[in-house]
């Protein structure tokens, strides 16, 4: 009886700690036309339809664009709140040029109340024989120092405004798969980054938030990408790595991964928006905000799991290719 009670007791707390946490990630902050964030990566994907997302509810948007066709077509949709602009996360004099554009259309005297890092790229995908150093260079400049260059760079003017900085990681960054090995690292680089951003960031009243998507019904998430991601690692494999896996295997392996992002994406990403909607305009944003039916159904049970088990699953999931050498 008493441990029938003690159960109970228990499931109940864990219920009314969703719910009052569900309750209060919805409340939102006063005054939203008083809000200036700047979102990177909004050519196209979560960056994009973010930026036009805080246009349409009243916010000023600074949407930093990597092509020129991307700015043009983003202004173009937007209202004259929205400043699409020209930034690349992986230099740092745009980087200042675009620090500079936004000091100079910020009221004066006042701050910057939130910095979306989304900027992002998932490289070439492959084995590890497969990737050279420069292709985990390439990620990592990108997905983890860009974010390091664009919040070290606006941090004066979000420590003014007792502001926001949200950081897009994902479900990689805290659980590794094969064949994205340097996107993982990337990834697990943010988290750790904005886990000390926030502690960091307490005594001046700034909030850090890191959102962990799952894989998203997007552009990077097409057949065509994956084909021509995993045929770009082929094709710049050393002849040794060809040789041991053969090239049967590239079909394979390209099969393989696009049923793994059929079984797994989520079909809408309207999640990752809410979230980051929550970061910057939450009245008590949650610190790690994950997103996706894989994320909590998926990978989250095998994160719970000892370690010889989960690898066991992954090892099997939809039926993995095996390469040349190990049939």
């Amino acid at each position: 009886m008493v441990c029938c009670c003690l159960t109970t007791g228990l499931v109940v707390l864990v219920v009314a700690y969703f719910v009052v946490r569900k309750i209060v990630s919805r409340l939102r902050i006063a005054r939203y036309t008083d809000v200036y964030v700047l979102i990177t990566g909004c050519d196209s994907g979560f960056g994009n339809e973010s930026a036009k997302r805080f246009d349409r509810i009243g916010c000023h948007v600074f949407a930093g664009c990597f092509t020129e066709k991307g700015r043009e077509a983003l202004q173009a949709e937007s209202s004259d709140r929205l400043h699409a602009i020209n930034l690349q996360v992986t230099k740092q004099e745009s980087i200042q040029e675009a620090y500079d554009y936004v000091v100079a259309h910020l009221p004066k005297g006042q701050g910057l109340w939130g910095v979306i890092n989304n900027a992002g790229i998932s490289g070439k995908y492959g084995p590890l024989e497969w990737l050279s150093i420069d292709d985990y260079r390439e990620v990592i400049d990108v997905n983890l120092y860009g974010v390091i260059r664009v919040t070290m760079t606006f941090l004066p003017l979000i420590k003014k405004a007792r502001g926001r900085i949200v950081n897009t990681s994902s479900m990689f960054g805290r659980f590794s798969m094969p064949l994205y090995c340097h996107y993982n690292l990337s990834k697990s680089g943010v988290e750790s980054f904005t886990d000390g951003l926030r502690r960091s960031m307490r005594p001046w009243g700034v909030k850090a938030t890191v959102i962990e998507p799952g894989v998203h019904k997007t552009p990077m998430a097409s057949v065509q990408n994956y084909t021509n991601k995993f045929t770009d690692a082929w094709n710049e494999a050393p002849p040794e790595a060809k040789e041991e896996f053969g090239k049967q295997y590239l079909d394979d392996v390209i099969a393989y991964a696009w049923r793994l992002v059929k079984f797994t994406e989520t079909k809408t990403i309207t999640g990752v928006l809410d979230a980051y909607e929550e970061g910057i305009l939450g009245r008590y944003p949650r610190a790690r905000i994950s997103i996706g039916h894989d994320f909590h159904f998926l990978f989250v049970p095998l994160m719970l799991m000892p370690e010889w088990l989960g690898d066991w699953i992954i090892t099997r999931l939809k039926n993995p290719p095996k390469p040349r050498v190990l049939h």
